[in-house]
């Protein structure tokens, strides 16, 4: 049984912000060992988007209104590894509550795993 689950859309890697093909909607959640998994149809099974330890280490921050063409829009930053850099993942839920959940649940997933 997931911790927390809802539809998300998120930016496809190298999708542009302001482009609605860009966007992808998902079934996501935070499975029970603090990963962020979701249901992809192209592979047809569940993958794991971050790892537990992604998420333990990783910020999130919620983004001002207009960053994106969708509404509800945060990011996820993936801590530095081994001297490189990750470029922020951008996740938009579709209220407002909803963001706020989701960013509430990643942050709690966090500091249990």
């Amino acid at each position: 049984e997931p911790v927390f689950r809802a539809k998300l859309f998120k930016l496809k890697t190298s999708g542009h912000l302001h482009h609605e093909k860009d966007w992808y909607e998902r079934d996501m959640w935070i499975a029970q060992n603090g990963s962020l998994v979701y249901w992809s149809p192209k592979q047809e099974g569940n993958l794991v988007y971050y790892t537990a330890s992604d998420v333990n280490t990783a910020t999130i921050s919620e983004c001002p209104a207009g960053t994106a063409c969708r509404p509800h829009v945060f990011q996820v930053v993936l801590a530095p590894a081994n001297g490189v850099e990750f470029e922020p993942a951008y996740f938009a839920a579709e209220t407002e509550e909803l963001k706020n959940a989701w960013m509430n649940a990643l942050r709690e997933a966090a500091h249990t795993a």
